[in-house]
């Protein structure tokens, strides 16, 4: 993983238009809010793909600081407390070294002890569940939660 990619804030909105077109606003969003990512899928249902056990649904790699990590932990109560049956999680959590997010295949390496690599889901309470219908639900929240972490 490059550097360049990895902290990069300054995204443009040619940058923007490379990126899934259903996750794009929660990006701007979260850049916005000065979280750096990495990755990120809207979500794909392929039979192919939950056999492999690729996650199916809306999700970002974050790369957080101690102080990002605590803002984004208090936004997401907060949303999850505003929105019942809607929460939104931070998964697979792992202070350096490499890392696998819980779900999503991904070699992302941090060698800065001080930050955290996590994926930023949908909680999912049924994960036999995997659905077209339960990732239209999920895509459907992405730009409310993208509006409520821009406020």
């Amino acid at each position: 993983m490059n550097d360049y990619v990895r902290f990069r804030l300054d995204w443009t909105e040619e940058d923007y238009g490379h990126m899934d077109e259903k996750i794009r606003e929660l990006l701007k969003a979260l850049h916005q809010f000065r979280i750096k990512t990495i990755m990120s899928c809207e979500g794909h249902i392929r039979k192919s793909w939950i056999y492999a056990g690729v996650y199916p649904y809306p999700w970002v790699i974050l790369i957080l600081n101690p102080s990002d990590l605590r803002r984004m932990e208090a936004k997401l109560k907060e949303w999850n407390r505003q929105n019942k049956g809607e929460n939104w999680i931070l998964s697979g959590k792992r202070v350096h070294g490499s890392f696998t997010p819980a779900y999503i295949r991904s070699d992302v390496t941090c060698d800065d002890d001080t930050l955290t690599v996590t994926a930023l889901v949908p909680e999912n309470d049924n994960e036999k569940d995997l659905s077209a219908t339960a990732l239209a639900a999920f895509q459907q929240q992405v730009p409310r939660l993208a509006s409520f972490i821009s406020a």
